[in-house]
This record gives structure tokens, sequence and C-alpha cells, in this order.
């Protein structure tokens, strides 16, 4: 990943938040300029967002961001997987020892989650 996008993306998710940093990093997620991201674009994001998916879980990741079900996540659906991964406003700053919002959202827990945003979400319910 390049230096902007990388910086963008943590603009996105360690910043404010601005819808304009997190239109920014959507587009670098939409690899083939579609106006949505696909399964495969997802794949390719998670790691830059500090989350380490299993393979065999991605699916289930993509249904659960997936809300309105028509197979892409648009721009909302992916502002609202942000602000779910790294909550504004979240007391002590969003640390602790509990799972992340991907570990939680995925049915049975996520085992194999690691990684930055991981450590930053902590404690969600």
């Amino acid at each position: 990943y390049s230096e902007d996008m990388a910086a963008t993306v943590c603009r996105a998710l360690l910043g404010e938040q601005s819808e304009g940093d997190m239109r920014e990093a959507y587009k670098f997620f939409d690899a083939d300029s579609s106006g949505s991201i696909d399964g495969e674009e997802l794949k390719r994001a998670l790691p830059l967002m500090g989350e380490d998916v299993p393979q065999d879980r991605l699916e289930e990741l993509f249904r659960a961001v997936d809300e309105n079900k028509d197979g892409k996540v648009c721009f909302e659906e992916f502002a609202s997987l942000i602000k779910r991964m790294n909550p504004k406003g979240s007391s002590g700053g969003g640390s602790g020892g509990g799972s992340s919002w991907l570990q939680e959202s995925l049915s049975g827990g996520l085992t194999g989650v690691t990684g930055a945003v991981s450590g930053v979400t902590g404690g969600l319910t």
C-alpha cells in the first residue's frame, strides 16, 4: 500500500472520522471504481484496517457488513463499519481487554482476529 493510502485509512479509522476522510478511504478500497466494495475488495482492505480475518470467516463478515443484503458494501455500510470498529467518544480511549466489533459480530466469535483495530475497539458490546 502507498503512504497516501495508509495515511488516508489511518485518518478514517483513528482520526475524526469525517465523511471526507471516510470517502477517501472508501475510494481506495473500491479498487475497480464500481461505487461499491465487493467481497474481494473487503478482503484486501481488512489487513490495512488492522484486522486479520481467517479465510473461512470472510463470507460471514461480509454478510455482517452488508446490512441491506445487496451483495456489496456501499459507502454508508462502510462508514458504519468504521464507526463500529473505532467508536469516537468511547470511555477509556477504546482500550481494554474486550473483543473487537468484528469478533462480536460474527456468530460464535472470531478467534483469529488480531491487529491494531482490534486493540483499539476493545470493550464493545
